[in-house]
């Protein structure tokens, strides 16, 4: 099976972590405003349905609400990406998780009328806690980890960016070493794979053996040529496959601060061609799922019943109880 997400980061979000303070002109961020609609072209003209992963706070704006309450109409599924993208987030309380995942869940409810699945942890930033708090409130699957042997370079080549002694993203050294594969974390040690447990995670895709990242950022970066050897070195094994918003940017459409981002500076009709290509190259003997949908039937090859989808009913309910 093939999923595919797409991470709804803003441009703000990539000045944030860049150390660059937003505009004050209040201005439409062009991720929502035009990489979405152009996502959702490529993925119809593709034939998949998408899961993407959005901020919690991003939604206050009544025009990227019906953006993505219309992805969501047209069958892509919408799930959690934190309630304000904090690059910290892995230093964060459990408490002020907790209150990350609930309060974004509950606004993703409130724009799409279904409450969130899937979460992804910014930077992909996830420990024992964040698991925890999503099978209490009931989500079927994470898709936090990125079990890659580029794992600990990231962490400094992001500190390095940023100007900054945080060390924050990518989790635990540990997770370098999590399956390539669909698992339920073992609680004590969330890069082992246990029988128990009713959270499914949906690791991003590393190449086998190699371990190198298998996703849309990196294959632009490092072209089509190691592309095609990652897909073929992956074939006819599931896949989970990511790309981020901003790579349906033009750079005439991104800030200028943000061109040492990599990519950025490719134009926009050869990033789309490459990610139609990717897609196309991707789909040759699988079937393309929902993200809900792959850890659903993750769950019955298991012998599950399935997952209790409580999700609707405890967004709220786990803020308020972590909070006394």
């Amino acid at each position: 099976m093939l999923t595919i997400q797409v991470d709804v980061d803003t441009v703000g979000a990539l000045l944030r972590f860049y150390g660059f303070a937003a505009s004050g002109e209040r201005v439409a961020d062009p991720v929502y405003r035009l990489a979405l609609p152009r996502f959702a072209e490529l993925f119809e003209a593709a034939g998949v349905r998408a899961t993407f992963f959005v901020v919690g706070q991003d939604l206050a704006d009544a025009a990227n609400c019906a953006i993505v309450h219309g992805l969501h109409a047209a069958g892509h599924e919408i799930a959690n990406h934190s309630q304000t993208h904090r690059y910290d987030f892995g230093r964060l309380s459990r408490w002020e998780k907790a209150d990350e995942i609930a309060r974004a869940g509950e606004v993703i409810e409130a724009a799409t009328g279904q409450a969130p699945l899937g979460f992804r942890a910014p930077g992909y930033d996830v420990d024992r806690d964040v698991l925890e708090l999503l099978a209490e409130s009931g989500y079927r699957y994470d898709s936090s980890i990125l079990p890659s042997i580029l794992n600990v370079p990231f962490k400094f080549l992001g500190q390095a960016l940023r100007q900054s002694r945080t060390r924050s993203g990518y989790g635990s050294v540990a997770l370098s070493a999590a399956p390539n594969r669909a698992y339920r974390p073992d609680p004590s040690a969330i890069w082992r794979a246990t029988d128990q447990g009713s959270l499914w995670e949906i690791p991003v895709a590393c190449v086998p053996g190699l371990r190198l990242p298998f996703y849309a950022h990196f294959n632009l970066l490092t072209g089509d040529r190691l592309f095609r050897l990652s897909a073929a070195l992956a074939e006819g094994r599931d896949c989970n496959y990511v790309f981020h918003a901003v790579e349906m940017l033009d750079p005439s459409e991104i800030d200028s601060r943000l061109h040492r981002h990599p990519n950025v500076r490719m134009p926009l009709a050869r990033k789309v061609a490459r990610c139609r290509a990717f897609l196309d190259r991707l789909q040759t003997g699988r079937r393309s799922v929902l993200s809900s949908d792959f850890a659903l039937a993750r769950a019955s090859e298991a012998g599950l019943a399935g997952v209790p989808d409580v999700a609707r009913h405890r967004h709220g309910r786990i803020r308020r109880e972590q909070a006394r």
